[in-house]
């Protein structure tokens, strides 16, 4: 009988690895609100209720969100899109100088050439008159030449017919040079270059047009330039909007089927950034929490394999050991305590019971 007491002692002081009072519950969810602000807690979602995923639990609204650089943006932006109307504006109305000057400097190109083209046959027919003046020279200096020979012409007849030809032997070719140039500034004008002595190569109404071309080209950019700030500006500007959505107003919604433990704030409290404000217990993954003695806690590692069955069931449900607990007692030998967390697999089934609180029997394989 002794033997057999004994047996048992030994068993259960060295022995055991079980825990007979071991609590269910869902792993705990601690909640936290990403901003400061007012607390309002939903009504449907008090202590102690199970909550499908998704449930909008709380809302947390802050009237105080500083919008100074919203501000500064929008104003940056409204200011770049004045800008880039007056831009577009200024290179529309510069597009249609440039449209009058090109008008304006073809119609000249085409009356310049039509003068040139007169002049050269003005110049050719100048011309023609001055080879017939120096034919005419010559043949009377012929004569003349003969009848000074045979005493019949005066000496005085024959000097004044030499000067004659050789003034037109000199029209002659002063007429040739002038067709000639008047021919090269005729060939020049056909290939749009107006050569002349008192002007440039560039008709003043085409260079006109050319300044009016490099200002709307200079406009155009700057036009561009504004269109990407603006664009820029947008994004930035959005961007901030959203922020600042997110900085006025949270919701904090269940992230999946749970109960709630306890409101860790009041309604109307003033929380802060990061405060915790509720307690859920997630019926997806059901823990068994259980003291044990210290010998025990000390043969445990996380991982280790675990069988729970809740009081008035007779099924097992498996799952391993997530976390070890130990609590040194006080220097009186007083308190100290020894926590074993397992974590149970899922149903068979994918029922979600949540059978938070109920006592069971947890066994350490």
């Amino acid at each position: 009988m002794f033997i057999g007491i004994g047996g048992v002692f030994l068993q259960d002081r060295f022995l055991a690895t079980e825990v007979r009072q071991a609590v269910l519950s869902g792993a705990l969810v601690t909640l936290r609100t990403p901003i400061e602000g007012v607390l309002a807690i939903n009504p449907d979602s008090e202590a102690g209720l199970i909550l499908p995923t998704g449930t909008r639990l709380a809302q947390v609204r802050n009237p105080r969100v500083d919008t100074t650089r919203l501000s500064d943006l929008t104003r940056q932006r409204r200011l770049a899109e004045a800008e880039h109307e007056t831009l577009t504006r200024r290179a529309g109305e510069t597009a249609q100088a440039v449209s009058i000057a090109t008008r304006r400097a073809e119609a000249f190109s085409v009356a310049r050439r039509a003068m040139l083209t007169a002049r050269v046959l003005e110049m050719e027919a100048n011309e023609a008159a001055a080879v017939s003046r120096a034919q005419e020279a010559g043949a009377t200096l012929r004569r003349t030449t003969t009848l000074t020979a045979s005493g019949v012409q005066a000496r005085a007849a024959l000097d004044t017919a030499r000067r004659s030809a050789t003034v037109a032997q000199a029209e002659l070719r002063a007429a040739r040079d002038r067709r000639r140039s008047a021919q090269a500034e005729r060939d020049a004008a056909l290939s749009g270059v107006f050569a002349s002595d008192p002007t440039n190569d560039r008709s003043t109404s085409a260079q006109t047009e050319d300044r009016l071309r490099l200002l709307l080209a200079d406009l155009v950019a700057q036009r561009d330039e504004i269109a990407a700030r603006v664009a820029a500006l947008r994004v930035q500007e959005e961007a901030e909007e959203t922020r600042m959505d997110l900085l006025r107003e949270a919701t904090l919604t269940a992230p999946a089927q749970a109960r709630v433990v306890r409101w860790l704030a009041q309604p109307g409290e003033q929380i802060r950034a990061g405060q915790d404000i509720v307690l859920l217990a997630n019926c997806g993954q059901p823990e068994v929490t259980g003291g044990v003695e210290p010998r025990v806690l000390g043969r445990l590692t996380p991982g280790d394999p675990v069988r729970f069955r809740a009081e008035g069931e007779s099924e097992w449900r498996v799952g391993h050991v997530t976390a070890l607990h130990a609590e040194a007692p006080a220097a009186d030998g007083t308190g100290g305590r020894y926590q074993v967390v397992a974590r149970l697999l899922p149903r068979p089934d994918g029922q979600l019971t949540c059978d938070t609180g109920r006592l069971g029997r947890l066994v350490f394989d």
